[in-house]
């Protein structure tokens, strides 16, 4: 057995009042909102069952929401509250001006039985709780498009629905309401009411102006700029007050409406010119009621001149109140005009003494590092300069060393062939005059020579070691010159440092001291500009209330004096009635 419901004559029924062309020719159009791409893709599927009766749109938030009622027609929407882009509520906004005829099914997540309660009985929209039946959701789209307002649902989303929602979503925004007359504005913090204006009212009685416009048409902005609440009641309480008010407007309407008819029913006794006996108890009661009435205009009379005359003397104290409160204000504000003068001309005095204190400390610092520069820039130069005469006198010495040694080596060379030329002359010779000799006398021979040639050898190898020895030493030298010249360098630009780093200690700690002064009057400045911010809060709080407090009492005195003046006309005329009637 399927679980479908059975909604075929429901929709028989929905259909059954359009002409026979239209009944054959459309199919409702249903709009579902919602930024979960699953859920409604699962409604979509869900609801394919039910093609026949209704057609499926869906849009993941309220601007493709928008453009599809722009370009179809739709005959019912059910959203969601919470959806980027543009959610819920400005997408309710935007229906309230743009198709305030679309029924609206809100989706909402709340979960608890008092929220469930409250939307139950406010009466003027749908909701479903998510996660969706899909079964409860078609029995409302049913429902819903069946509905031509007989079971007091209405098309569309009321401006007192609208606010219960923002309540329970706990929204923080202003909510600006257009009649066919005027605009007004609620703000709303964390779902809390703050404050309201429309024209010249402001507060409580904004409120119960705006609640009971027909037609209203509703922006939202996701912003309240208003911190204090200066309303202190719920919207539940502020709709039953405005509905309290609304419905005794209606009473003194139907009482005024039976009187007058009362009246025509005399007169139209009296155009038959006769008086039965019943005609005769009620003129009988009707002076009773006529001296009733009379003395009870006496007493209401009598209140009303209490009331006035103790209105008169709260007025009176009130002005003289306010007079004596405006003269100390105004005597504050020239205390505090002369105290903040004085304290703007130290203060400019003090930044014109400070401005040519720095500059002349600016001037006196370039002074200084313009001769510092100078002296650095000559010093260097003179260093530089002895440096490349110290490396010419270097390269002149190392030449003329090279030359010495150069020479000395050919002067050896020359020694050591010419000696070898006479020792091989006389080995000849000696050869040629002891050819005779013995081996003995040859070997000892060439001992002989390989010592000589030995002791040259190792001559050489001294004459060598001499000069590598000499040429150390040289090198030696010239480093340690440059090692003293670079000492001596390093400890000029170290004293250079030192110099320069406590010139810096020196303007860091004016400038710290300079900005350490500047906070401190930073600081009683906005110390004092709270002070001041905190008494003119209070001051215009004071004032703000005692103006609530007289619009309050001015609503209450006029709607006072209208019914008054409703009953006494009301009464007026029935006596003026009764009267010409007795005449006659």
């Amino acid at each position: 057995m399927s679980d479908k419901p059975d909604i075929t004559s429901t929709w028989r029924k929905l259909f059954s009042f359009k002409s026979e062309a239209q009944e054959n020719s459309t199919v409702k159009s249903v709009l579902i909102v919602d930024d979960e791409k699953p859920l409604l893709l699962s409604i979509s599927d869900g609801l394919k069952a039910y093609a026949e009766e209704f057609h499926v749109l869906t849009a993941l938030n309220g601007k493709e929401a928008i453009n599809i009622l722009n370009s179809n027609k739709i005959d019912l929407m059910v959203t969601d509250l919470k959806m980027p882009k543009m959610n819920g509520f400005e997408l309710l906004a935007w229906m309230s001006k743009n198709h305030s005829d679309i029924p609206v099914i809100v989706m909402t997540a709340f979960g608890t039985l008092e929220i469930e309660d409250k939307l139950r009985n406010m009466g003027t929209f749908r909701y479903l709780e998510k996660p969706l039946d899909i079964n409860i959701l078609v029995t409302n789209i049913s429902a819903a498009l069946n509905d031509d307002s007989a079971n007091g649902y209405s098309r569309g989303i009321s401006l007192a629905s609208f606010l219960h929602l923002i309540e329970m979503e706990k929204m923080t925004c202003t909510i600006k309401v257009k009649s066919d007359r005027e605009a007004g504005y609620l703000s709303f913090d964390n779902g809390e009411i703050m404050d309201s204006a429309v024209g010249k009212l402001k507060g409580k009685a904004a409120v119960l102006d705006i609640l009971n416009w027909n037609n209203a048409e509703i922006d939202i902005n996701f912003t309240c700029e208003v911190k204090e609440n200066n309303i202190n009641s719920s919207i539940r309480e502020l709709l039953a007050e405005a509905s309290e008010f609304e419905e005794a407007k209606q009473k003194a309407k139907e009482e005024t409406k039976a009187i007058t008819e009362e009246a025509k029913a005399i007169e139209k006794g009296e155009e038959k010119g006769k008086l039965g006996e019943e005609e005769e108890a009620w003129l009988k009661a009707a002076d009773e009621t006529i001296m009733a009435t009379e003395e009870e205009d006496a007493k209401l009379k009598a209140e009303k001149d209490s009331w006035l005359k103790a209105e008169k003397e709260a007025r009176l104290k009130a002005e003289e109140e306010a007079r004596l409160k405006a003269e100390e204000e105004a005597k504050l504000r020239a205390e505090e005009e002369a105290r903040l003068k004085a304290e703007k001309e130290a203060k400019l005095k003090a930044e014109e003494e400070a401005r040519l204190k720095a500059e002349e400390e600016a001037k006196l610092r370039a002074e200084e590092e313009a001769r510092l520069k100078a002296e650095k820039e000559a010093k260097l130069k003179a260093e530089e300069e002895a440096r490349l005469k110290a490396e010419e006198e270097a390269k002149l010495r190392a030449e003329e060393e090279a030359k010495l040694r150069a020479e000395e080596e050919d002067r050896l060379k020359a020694e050591k062939e010419a000696k070898l030329k006479a020792e091989k002359e006389a080995e000849l010779k000696a050869e040629k005059e002891a050819e005779l000799k013995a081996e003995k006398e040859a070997e000892l021979k060439a001992e002989e020579e390989a010592r000589l040639k030995a002791e040259e050898e190792a001559r050489l190898r001294a004459e060598e070691e001499d000069r590598l020895k000499a040429e150390e030493e040289d090198r030696l030298k010239a480093e340690e010159d440059a090692r003293l010249k670079a000492e001596k360098e390093a400890k000029l630009r170290a004293e250079e440092d030192a110099r320069l780093r406590a010139e810096e200690e020196d303007r860091l700690k004016n400038e710290e001291d300079a900005k350490l002064k500047a906070e401190k009057e930073a600081r009683l400045k906005a110390e004092e500009d709270a002070r001041l911010k905190a008494e003119k809060e209070a001051r215009l709080k004071a004032e703000e209330d005692a103006r609530l407090k007289a619009e309050e009492e001015a609503r209450l005195k006029a709607e006072k004096e209208a019914k008054l003046k409703a009953e006494e006309e009301a009464r007026e005329i029935t006596r003026q009635k009764i009267k010409a009637w007795k005449k006659a």
